[in-house]
């Protein structure tokens, strides 16, 4: 069983998927022993996604969204574009690359300054730096935050990241 190709039809013999809240649950039949409506899986204290076990498999929820849905699993990454890894409806999943991927990241734990690639420097100027394509590109100094975010943001939008981009990562459940 273990070795058994899993199919969007195999999938939806064994879970429920709910688009409204993203939340797969388990179908009572012959092939498991699960119970009927009971959320399926738990969370990886490692990661913080939810791991799902098929067939002998496990699969992250997110990317077996893509499976029940459109029918196969994502070519590349999935994106959470709300940045919740529990949030698991289709509406809030993309395809993604790793750059665009990187490209809608949250703001990173240790960020000092509260603007993602802001820093502020030992002689109490800012200055606004950007990755793009594993370069750093440095946006300038300027002596207040506010005129290192402005162009930080400008750069967001010339580079095409997402919108979300460096906003705080949403931790609340979905209700």
């Amino acid at each position: 069983m273990a070795n058994q190709i899993l199919t969007q039809a195999i999938l939806k013999e064994h879970l429920h998927y709910c688009s409204e809240t993203g939340v797969f649950t388990w179908i009572k039949n012959k092939k498991t022993t699960k119970r009927n409506g009971i959320e399926a899986g738990c969370i990886d204290i490692s990661t913080g996604y939810r791991k799902i076990g098929v067939l002998g498999k496990q699969y992250y929820a997110h990317r077996l969204v893509f499976m029940y849905v459109i029918g196969r699993f994502p070519i590349n990454q999935t994106d959470h574009i709300n940045h919740d890894r529990k949030d698991n409806r289709l509406e809030n999943l993309r395809e993604a690359t790793k750059q665009e991927n990187m490209m809608n990241a949250p703001i990173r734990k240790n960020n000092s300054s509260g603007v993602t690639g802001v820093w502020l420097r030992p002689n109490s100027k800012y200055t606004a730096e950007i990755m793009i394509s594993g370069k750093k590109i440095t946006l300038g100094t300027f002596g207040c935050i506010t005129a290192a975010s402005v162009a930080r943001k400008s750069a967001d939008i010339k580079y095409g990241f997402h919108e979300n981009h460096g906003q705080q990562l949403r931790m609340e459940p979905i209700t």
